[in-house]
């Protein structure tokens, strides 16, 4: 009988410290926040952008965006803070040659820091554009892989 006490007390234990040693970098009360991503095609000579987006649990599916048009899904960061949203798109340019690439389109310790509550991401020929937050412009992100 009293070995089941000291095992549900090991629990607790564990459970405390496994919870209290997790490193919380960002703002508190961020997996309460809403979390939007917009990835919009700016691609010259109105080109099509095909954009596959996902995560570990949701997979956003294939869409072609014309030019100017977004693609823009809400979510809650995990309680571990690992949130984590990649991104494969593909156009072709004037030549007809795919170009294509896959990066991390939202990643909640990189990201919360530059875009808050909101990411607007800017696709472009010379590569994968962020907004910054305060006004800061565009960071330049991702260069497209070379073929």
């Amino acid at each position: 009988m009293g070995s089941g006490n000291s095992n549900f007390k090991f629990i607790v234990f564990f459970v405390f410290m496994a919870v209290s040693s997790v490193s919380v970098p960002l703002v508190d009360g961020i997996i309460f926040d809403t979390i939007t991503v917009f990835v919009q095609n700016d691609l010259e000579n109105n080109q099509p952008l095909t954009v596959h987006c996902q995560s570990r649990d949701d997979d956003l599916g294939e869409h072609t965006l014309a030019h100017r048009q977004d693609i823009h899904w809400s979510f809650h960061i995990d309680i571990f803070q690992w949130t984590r949203f990649w991104c494969s798109m593909q156009w072709s340019n004037s030549t007809g040659q795919i170009v294509q690439g896959t990066y991390d389109i939202y990643f909640v310790r990189r990201d919360w820091r530059l875009c808050g509550d909101n990411c607007y991401w800017s696709i472009r020929e010379s590569g994968w554009y962020l907004y910054h937050k305060d006004g800061e412009g565009l960071y330049f992100m991702y260069k497209w892989p070379s073929n």
